[in-house]
């Protein structure tokens, strides 16, 4: 998505709320100021220390500094590393690094500090550039820190290929301030919410989201291209998945539309079978006319037997004697061929009912 990558440290690279807000407690403490829940100090966890004591606490300037002294006298000795690298972002660092891009890191917190946690959870070999505040709580606002930033990079004419990464309100403001995009990380201590209201251009809720970061602009815009010509049918189903970020939705939807198409191929086709009245006729006549066929023909065989080899009265009282063998011979041997064509037949009607698939004789003399 773009060559230089400039992140926040607190809420986006590591959770250093405990630390924080225990220090923010004791510091107002010492002003009599007793705050007992950690969770309502999240609200400094981010912005300057000196803005934030003046805003959320209603403490004067002079104060405000009083009260920064009293913070950094715990947090030094032990507040600094009360404190973690969210789970993740050193694998989502080294891709990055892997992909050719260029990481810094912008910080509010005074760069001293900044330097010990990065160097503390060995993360420091990342980045190219470390920028924060000074100790005398200049260059404090995040717009001020992100130019100096650019500044070290070398990248103040090139700020198309910069994008911001940031927990806060104030990260998307600065960026903005800047000329820079920035993408915001709900996982930290301003929420979905508080950035796409300040006007974050995307939002990542996990670390390893921010992938997308290395992600060319170019190639995506190519994909997105060939997923609008596709048809319809053909376009994978994208949903929202519950993170935020448009996913692949899972395949079971295809595989179902596969098995129905299946179902439908194997299922046989069922209609109602009409039997025209000249095949009834026909099944009714057929087993007669096949049976005279074969009596016809025994008779003339042994009429034709006797002739040749009968002489004489004896004729016709062999013709009658055997009358009764032929029609017995006739019948044995029509007995095969009216089963055969029975079974025939039987086979036709059953090919029909299932859609006719193997059907190729003529409607009428189906066993022909």
């Amino acid at each position: 998505m773009s060559d230089m990558i400039l992140f926040d440290l607190d809420g986006t690279l590591t959770d250093s709320g405990p630390g924080i807000t225990r220090c923010v407690q004791y510091a107002l403490a010492s002003f009599g100021i007793e705050e007992p829940d950690l969770e309502k100090l999240n609200c400094y966890v981010g912005p300057p220390l000196l803005e934030s004591f003046m805003n959320f606490a209603g403490l004067g300037c002079e104060e405000a500094q009083q009260a920064i002294t009293k913070y950094r006298e715990r947090y030094e000795a032990e507040g600094i590393f009360e404190n973690e690298v969210y789970e993740g972002i050193p694998e989502v660092l080294a891709y990055l690094k892997e992909k050719g891009k260029i990481l810094a890191v912008a910080s509010s917190k005074p760069e001293k500090y900044v330097e010990q946690i990065l160097e503390h959870f060995e993360i420091r070999k990342y980045f190219t550039v470390v920028t924060g505040s000074e100790m005398n709580e200049t260059r404090t606002d995040k717009g001020e820190v992100i130019a100096e930033t650019l500044r070290r990079l070398g990248a103040e004419d090139s700020r198309s290929d910069v994008v911001m990464v940031g927990d806060r309100s104030y990260d998307v403001i600065g960026a903005r301030e800047n000329g820079l995009l920035c993408v915001g990380v709900s996982y930290g201590y301003g929420g979905r919410e508080e950035l796409e209201a300040a006007g974050a251009a995307k939002v990542c809720d996990t670390p390893e989201e921010l992938k997308l970061l290395a992600e060319d602009p170019k190639e995506e815009k190519k994909r997105r291209d060939r997923i609008k010509k596709m048809k319809p049918e053909r376009i994978p189903w994208l949903t929202r998945g519950e993170s935020g970020t448009g996913i692949f939705a899972p395949k079971e939807k295809k595989a179902e539309n596969i098995k129905e198409k299946r179902t439908a191929k194997t299922e046989p086709k069922t209609e109602e079978i009409v039997i025209p009245i000249q095949r009834k006729l026909w099944r009714l006549l057929k087993p007669l006319l096949t049976y005279e066929l074969f009596l016809i023909g025994a008779t003339v065989l042994l009429a034709l037997i006797l002739m040749t080899f009968t002489t004489g009265g004896y004729l016709e009282e062999r013709m009658h004697a055997t009358s009764v063998l032929a029609s017995a011979i006739g019948s044995l041997a029509a007995i095969p061929v009216l089963w055969k064509q029975y079974k025939k037949d039987e086979a036709c009607s059953r090919n029909r009912k299932n859609g006719g698939v193997r059907q190729r004789q003529p409607p009428v003399f189906c066993w022909l």
